[in-house]
């Protein structure tokens, strides 16, 4: 699940085998091969369907030749459009395993019916705080994966990568109306991006040169990279509905995925109300490998989700990589920050008037003279007159972070700072605003509000943003992140969760061509690579792996190849071994800078 783009929901990749079944082998035939002994006299006849290449594929009754196995992968990851963030409603936050780092909330509210704190007598009818989704799986071993339609006369659209594609609104539209086309797409396509996002981070083709907006420049590959994919989406602009989600569960297994990648969660209820617990435990029986996302309400304790034993429970750790984009003061001081904000950036050497909206009568428009609306730069709260050619700092919390740039970007602002509350602490989250931002930790945050306050009009408070690029070699590394949602598990504290911690941090991964990076209405860039962090983006490594160990050793079972990943995990940081929270990552030597276009 991701850091958010918009409210939370989800969807799930299911990956299967390349093996397909026999009856598409009969249908996709080009030649035959007689069986050994058969009638010399006879000859088969020649499918009229054209064969895929590398397809080696027979009709009825004739013998294929041999052929190399390839790797397997199901994913049953979930797209998100995150949810909210920090602040006030935090205990939905907390509870979505598909959401993004509390951060990030988003610019659309989930359904406002039933809620999954609230447990239903009937699962199937309740929404969860998830968002939209795709998911990844290959052609079936038995039944084949679907490629659905939108209408009739429309061309699928799957390839042999996406082999299936299917959606499930009937949960949703029976309990809100019939969905509003408008706002929806009817198909199985992302028109949010989480989804792209981490299906690629599962079984992404290689690409070279792949980088956001000139950061994170390199080669980029999903963990099984040649896995196929399916999509099953479930969550749309009122939620995600369990019906729906056990529906999509139910085509997954009989599509034949050998992995199932889960970023989206809710809140922990005992485990046969849980649709997504009951749905994992009908896959397990089936030997499919289930993986979800752990949560992104930490750092406190007991938010971990997605808790049932019979799922690997995956958290985010960091990678010793980093995107530096420093607010220096004209006091002097330099605060650390990040963001990858790929535009154009604040004039070398000038130093810009600092203003917090936060405090009465600077900055606030008279409806928000409170100054809370105001503090978190929520939509028409800004004073244009009093913000514009300035940076403006804003607190984390409410809507989301790109949708915070937004409002201060229309309000003729030159440059935001995003400070993190006391609750967010120092874990900080880089984002694709479309105007020069960056994110500083809470006590940064707090030395910023007290400068200026302590500022006068005869003496402003003044500061400018420093964009660095991409910098490597980043020690310590891998660290657990602070939005990592921790245990102990509160459904059965005997079984520890989360299992283990995968990179979830600035994950650099495929995003569609149809959202901008920032995830916004407004933001009119295009890019084909897009950095996101939470849970959502650490599950489908997790998957990736699994998929890899499915494909070396077929006959294990799904506690196997968890307990694999589980037992050869590291643990310690890069930090001359000294053991942490994280686990060890290669080393890259000194740091090395690889600066963003335009910086």
């Amino acid at each position: 699940m991701g850091e958010g783009r918009g409210r939370t929901s989800c969807g799930w990749t299911p990956t299967q085998s390349r093996r397909l079944s026999r009856r598409t082998r009969i249908g996709t035939s080009r030649r035959c091969w007689r069986r050994p002994g058969a009638g010399t006299g006879r000859r088969a006849a020649r499918s009229s369907t054209p064969t895929p290449p590398r397809s080696t594929a027979s009709p009825r009754g004739c013998r294929r030749p041999p052929r190399r196995r390839l790797p397997p992968l199901a994913a049953w990851r979930p797209w998100c459009r995150s949810a909210s963030a920090s602040s006030p409603p935090r205990a939905p936050r907390a509870s979505s395993g598909c959401s993004p780092p509390h951060p990030q909330p988003s610019s659309r509210t989930p359904t406002s019916g039933p809620t999954s704190s609230s447990p239903s007598s009937t699962p199937a009818s309740r929404p969860r705080t998830a968002a939209s989704a795709t998911g990844a799986s290959a052609r079936s071993r038995r039944n084949g994966a679907a490629c659905a339609r939108r209408a009739p006369a429309s061309r699928p659209s799957c390839n042999r990568k996406l082999v299936g594609a299917r959606f499930f609104s009937a949960g949703y539209e029976t309990t809100s109306g019939r969905m509003n086309e408008s706002a929806e797409i009817r198909s199985p396509l992302d028109n949010d991006g989480h989804g792209t996002h981490t299906a690629s981070i599962a079984a992404g083709r290689y690409v070279f040169p792949a980088s956001t907006l000139g950061y994170a420049r390199g080669v980029a590959s999903g963990m099984a990279p040649k896995a196929r994919l399916a999509a099953y989406k479930v969550c749309w602009v009122g939620g995600c509905f369990d019906s729906d989600i056990l529906a999509a569960f139910d085509a997954a297994v009989a599509d034949g995925v050998d992995v199932v990648s889960l970023s989206v969660g809710g809140v922990v209820v005992p485990y046969y109300l849980d649709a997504i617990a009951i749905g994992a435990f009908g896959a397990a029986e089936a030997g499919i490998v289930v993986s979800a996302s752990a949560g992104n309400g930490g750092p406190g304790g007991l938010t971990v989700t997605n808790v049932a034993p019979w799922m690997t429970t995956v958290g985010v750790g960091s990678m010793d990589r980093a995107f530096p984009a420093n607010v220096r003061l004209g006091n002097g001081q330099l605060l650390d920050g990040v963001s990858v904000y790929g535009g154009p950036v604040l004039q070398s050497g000038k130093m810009y008037e600092l203003v917090y909206a936060g405090t009465t009568n600077t900055g606030a428009t008279p409806s928000a003279a409170d100054g809370y609306s105001a503090s978190m730069c929520l939509d028409g709260s800004l004073d244009q007159a009093a913000v514009r050619g300035k940076i403006v700092v804003c607190d984390r919390g409410v809507n989301s972070r790109a949708a915070k740039g937004d409002v201060v970007h229309r309000a003729g602002a030159v440059g935001m700072v995003l400070a993190n509350g006391a609750f967010d602490g120092e874990g900080l989250v880089a984002d694709c605003h479309v105007l020069p931002a960056t994110a500083v930790g809470a006590a940064s945050g707090e030395k910023l509000r007290k400068y200026i306050a302590a500022s006068t009009p005869q003496k402003p408070a003044t500061g400018t943003i420093l964009f660095e690029g991409t910098h490597l070699g980043v020690h310590p590394a891998p660290m657990v992140a602070a939005f990592s949602a921790r245990g102990p598990n509160p459904q059965s504290p005997e079984i520890l969760k989360p299992d283990l911690v995968a990179p979830g941090l600035n994950i650099l991964a495929a995003w569609p061509s149809g959202v901008g990076p920032a995830g916004i209405p407004s933001d009119g860039r295009r890019t084909e690579f897009n950095i996101l962090s939470g849970t959502s983006m650490a599950c489908p490594h997790i998957s990736g792996l699994a998929a890899l160990l499915k494909a070396a050793h077929p006959a294990w079972s799904p506690a196997a190849i968890k307990s694999a990943l589980m037992t050869t995990a590291y643990v310690k940081d890069n930090s001359n071994g000294i053991e942490t929270e994280g686990r060890r990552v290669l080393r890259h030597g000194r740091r090395a800078r690889q600066p963003g276009e335009g910086r």
